[in-house]
């Protein structure tokens, strides 16, 4: 057992040649923050004797313990397996896991499974992931109340030219519609680059290295993306 600079409190464990941790609160109740529900298994088959654990100044778990016939020291980390969602306003991202599923309003969104997800309406929103040794974890629900009212096609809102770009400027044609930000970001929906502007946006300056990125324009009640490639060197 050890108890941390923060007053919580581990309890270490083998069941099986599997160690693992159970994660207690300082009036001795789980912490549910901690690992999975307060359970945190340690990737070390084999183990026969789990022995002790120390907290690093890195925030990292040290696990001593024995097999039959050697001394190990596991190294892990503190942090929960089941995954957070956050939203920049244009993109919800998950954290963990190895494969994905997002949900909305309860109901599995067919076809989203990669680790973020551009919302296409108002609702609750969750992520399920699966790690790799098949256990499953769903997010709290989240609450998206600025999504767009709808995603219209490129003729109906917006062209962007030239497609490829060469790291030069990449222009907007959105005809009567007023484009007010436009947000670059990698195709795992991390966020780049955003330009804002109420007057409007008719160009940004692309100056990424190359590779493919998902470019988004926003209006007062509009939003679309379209896959764009920097073929710059």
């Amino acid at each position: 057992m050890r108890v941390l600079s923060d007053k919580s409190i581990l309890v270490l464990g083998i069941v099986g040649a599997v160690p693992f941790i159970v994660g207690l609160n300082e009036d001795g109740s789980v912490n549910n923050n901690f690992g999975s529900s307060g359970y945190l298994p340690v990737p070390f088959a084999g183990l026969r004797y789990a022995r002790d654990i120390y907290e690093l100044s890195n925030g990292q778990l040290l696990l001593t313990g024995a097999t039959n016939f050697d001394f190990v020291v596991v190294r892990t980390i503190d942090e929960s397996n089941v995954p957070h969602i956050s939203y920049n306003g244009w993109v919800l991202s998950s954290t963990g896991g190895d494969s994905y599923q997002w949900y909305a309003d309860g109901n599995v969104i067919s076809g989203a499974t990669n680790s973020s997800l551009e919302p296409p309406q108002n609702g609750y929103y969750q992520m399920q992931v699966t790690d790799e040794w098949g256990c499953t974890y769903i997010s709290d629900s989240f609450l998206v109340e600025n999504s767009a009212v709808e995603v219209l096609t490129n003729e109906h809102f917006f062209k962007l030219f030239p497609n490829p770009v060469n790291g030069d400027y990449l222009f907007f044609d959105s005809g009567e519609e007023k484009i007010i930000e436009v947000l670059i970001a990698d195709l795992s929906g991390k966020e780049l680059r955003r330009i804002s502007n109420e007057s409007g946006i008719q160009r940004v300056n692309f100056d990424l290295p190359g590779g493919a990125y998902m470019v988004s324009a926003k209006t007062n009640n509009t939003i679309a993306s379209r896959i764009v490639i920097n073929v710059s060197d």
